[in-house]
Parts: C-alpha cells; structure tokens; sequence
C-alpha cells in the first residue's frame, strides 16, 4: 500500500504575512529522523515574511540559499554593490550579504552543513516532472494545480501547504500540472546528486 505526501505541520497553514517575522524554521537529518538536539542537524529550512522595506541579514556561517516568493528582492552585497533577486529565483548568499524587500515578500531561505548536498528549485509548473529517486523531496505548490502520480496511485497536492513526497527507495515519482511549485532536494548519503527531469 502506498502512503500519500504528508504535510509539513512545522509551518502552520496560511503563514501570517507581516513584517519581518520568522516561521518556526524547519530542520532534518539524512537518515530522515528528527534532530535530537537544536544543533543535530544537516540542514534547516525556514519562512521569513519581510514587509516593503524590511531587511533581512545571512548572519550565519552555513552555505545559504534563499528565494523569493511574492516579489523581487534587492540583495546588497558585501563590496555595497546592490543585485536584484527576482521573484522565484535561486541564489546562493555569502554571510555577510543583506536582502532588502522593495515590496511585501515571504522568502525561504535553506541553510546546509558543508558536504551536505541539498537544494531549493522554484520553478514554474507546466505539465509532467519527473522527481528522480535516490533524494528525499519536500513539494510547496504556491500555485495552480498539481498532482503526484506513481505506478498505481495518484494523489493531489494542496496549494500553499508544503508536504513531503512520499520515500520509496529506488521509486521516482510524476508531478504534473500547472503553477509555481518550490521543490526541496535532499540527497541520500552515498548517492550522486540527482536532476530533475522535466518533459515539457
């Protein structure tokens, strides 16, 4: 019997959208079992809503992604020369460089070990991804419609909930249909890193 996605009760549904507050950050292991401790960690994931105005400093030593989900985002960096973050674009971040909200934004930022491979991957949604096996992924459909499919199963995600994908070891799954989604990879001890195969 397969086990659906399973959502992510660390982040409530509907996060308030007010200034500069932090959603109660998300932590793992790559065994998949919960920290033990608030340091036992190989990776964090966390929500920050920034209103028009705000900003928000990488004040830690970790390698550091972080994208943008409402609207674009000025990162200032640390030479003071400004580059623009759009809206659902991926960037790396050094410790001492600064976003800055020119409009209201949720952001999600993913804080990794050093040798931990793990990823954030916003993408538009349109039509058939194949989510690869050999990782543990995390599905946020911030838009649209989506639906994960297996061999003999097929079950709808809910928009703006983020949920684990179901872990079959050696199973790749189908994501099909049509919006915005932010993906979370987090690669398996001992294995390459994996792509995304996208069929358009």
């Amino acid at each position: 019997m397969n086990v659906g996605p399973i959502p992510v009760e660390t982040w409530p549904d509907g996060p308030p959208f007010s200034g500069d507050a932090a959603m109660q950050p998300l932590s793992g292991t790559l065994s998949g079992a919960a920290p033990q401790t608030p340091d036992d960690w190989h990776w964090q994931l966390a929500l920050h809503a920034l209103e028009a105005g705000a900003e928000w400093a990488t004040d830690f030593t970790q390698a550091t992604q972080l994208t943008a989900l409402d609207a674009p985002l000025n990162i200032r960096q640390a030479d003071g020369q400004m580059r623009v973050l759009l809206r659902l674009q991926v960037a790396q971040l050094a410790a001492a460089e600064r976003a800055h909200a020119v409009e209201a934004t949720r952001i999600v930022c993913l804080r990794r070990r050093a040798g931990v491979g793990a990823e954030l991957i916003a993408r538009p949604l349109q039509g058939p991804m194949l989510i690869p096996a050999g990782a543990r992924w995390l599905a946020w459909l911030l838009a649209g419609r989506a639906e994960l499919q297996g061999r003999d199963a097929r079950w709808p995600l809910p928009v703006d909930r983020p949920m684990w994908l179901p872990h079959v070891p050696g199973r790749r799954w189908r994501l099909d249909g049509g919006g915005e989604v932010l993906l979370l990879r987090i690669d398996e001890p001992g294995e390459p890193t994996t792509t995304l195969d996208i069929r358009d």
